[in-house]
């Protein structure tokens, strides 16, 4: 009877085993997003590899294909595996070299040729030090990061509609390309606004890309604000039955709900590299979600910032330096938000980015002195919160003299000097 017995016992936890078993392999796939890049037809004529693409039909991209769009009414559109996208207008055909995503996006390698025409091409993800998005063009490469950007080698130009490119060349030079400077593909450049606004730039082009990429911001705002409301713990419930109880876990139901940041530095310094790194991409997948929302949208926008602060306290030096510079972005979006409407919300907003500087300020040691000067440059109606700000920055910025007054001489162009210098500090 005993020896049923635990015949009996054995069998059950066998079956046990078995299902915990097939309840990973399930949760498994069914997790695993599409991160397939596809290629779509949406005007005229296009081809992939010398096939015709038929309109409105998706078709899987592999690596080394030709892609072409032919009559100059043809528009081509890549949906790449992060959701970021490129389209091709007239007369224009490409070769994609690398379109590789993980699950999770934690890692983004998305890279292609420019052989003619133009395309305009709309990066929305965060990418850290395993991504890159890369267009190649000529003896140039353009290197982006969640950035809008215009390429046409019919007339020659780069122009960059949001954030910024750098552009290199095989010799070795780089260029800083930002928004609202044009710049000569053919003589490597800058041209004049004025110029080319009326002289060079496809208005046409600008105007549809600019429409239609509302209308899918739109879209990817909607997909996501519904995943956003979908807990960590909720999702893994959702398509695993198995119910974590690990710290881990916990952690992450705590930073879903808000948890403090002076929480999560404490239990950041016990938990295990293997830790750092779980939660680090569970919450790194979260803000992919989010990346590209602007200041407009000031509830989202908070939760971009606080999980980019969460992201800083887990990420190791490398990452943490692709954050901050991010992070430079956005403070420059909101101090120009804060300029255009000084309102209690904007200030907040501003108050937010700010506090991302000031919590790595042991990553900008190597502050020359331009930034030291460049730093007191900001809005007056900010004066009592960068003063009480400014008391932890002293040390580290070697500032001895700061004043109300120095703050008040604001300059017509600060909040660009305080991106273009920090910059060069954290890529040195």
């Amino acid at each position: 009877m005993k020896k049923i017995k635990n015949k009996f016992i054995i069998i059950i936890i066998f079956v046990i085993l078995i299902i915990i078993f097939l309840q990973l392999i399930i949760s498994f796939f069914i997790n695993k997003a599409d991160r397939n890049s596809y290629v779509v037809l949406l005007e005229g004529r296009g081809t992939m590899n010398k096939i015709l693409l038929e309109k409105d039909e998706r078709k899987v991209i592999q690596k080394e294909v030709v892609i072409q769009s032919i009559g100059k009414n043809s528009i081509v559109i890549i949906e790449w595996g992060d959701g970021s996208i490129t389209r091709l207008g007239g007369d224009t055909s490409i070769v994609v070299k690398e379109s590789d995503i993980n699950n999770n996006l934690s890692k983004i390698n998305i890279s292609f040729n420019l052989l003619s025409g133009k395309t305009w091409s709309n990066v929305i993800s965060f990418f850290g030090k395993d991504s890159y998005f890369n267009q190649s063009f000529s003896d140039l490469e353009a290197g982006v990061r969640g950035t809008v950007f215009n390429v046409d080698l019919d007339k020659g130009y780069l122009n960059v509609i949001n954030h910024e490119v750098l552009l290199k060349s095989k010799s070795g030079e780089n260029y800083l390309i930002t928004k609202g400077n044009p710049f000569s593909l053919k003589t490597l450049s800058f041209i004049d606004i004025k110029d080319f606004t009326q002289k060079i730039s496809d208005k046409v082009w600008e105007k549809y890309n600019n429409t239609v990429d509302k209308e899918y911001l739109k879209s990817l705002y909607e997909k996501y604000d519904k995943e956003m409301k979908l807990s960590f713990i909720d999702s893994m419930k959702k398509n695993n039955p198995i119910t974590f109880f690990s710290r881990k876990h916990i952690i992450l139901k705590k930073i879903e709900n808000g948890v403090s940041i002076d929480y999560l530095k404490k239990v950041s310094k016990t938990l295990s590299k293997k830790e750092k790194r779980f939660l680090y991409e569970k919450i790194l997948y979260k803000y992919q979600n989010i990346h590209f929302i602007s200041s407009e949208d000031k509830s989202l926008f908070k939760k971009k910032v606080y999980y980019k602060r969460v992201l800083l306290i887990l990420a190791d030096n490398e990452n943490k330096k692709y954050l901050l510079n991010s992070s430079l972005i956005d403070f420059k979006e909101v101090l120009n938000s804060y300029k255009l409407l000084p309102n209690i919300s904007n200030k907040e907003l501003f108050r937010d980015v700010f506090n991302i500087l000031d919590e790595n300020k042991d990553l900008l040691n190597n502050i020359d002195e331009d930034l030291k000067k460049i730093f007191i440059d900001l809005p007056a109606d900010l004066n009592n919160f960068m003063l009480d700000k400014f008391n932890s920055f002293k040390n580290s910025f070697g500032i001895n003299d700061l004043s109300i007054d120095s703050i008040n001489n604001i300059k017509q162009k600060a909040e660009d000097k305080i991106i273009e210098n920090l910059n060069v500090i954290i890529n040195k």
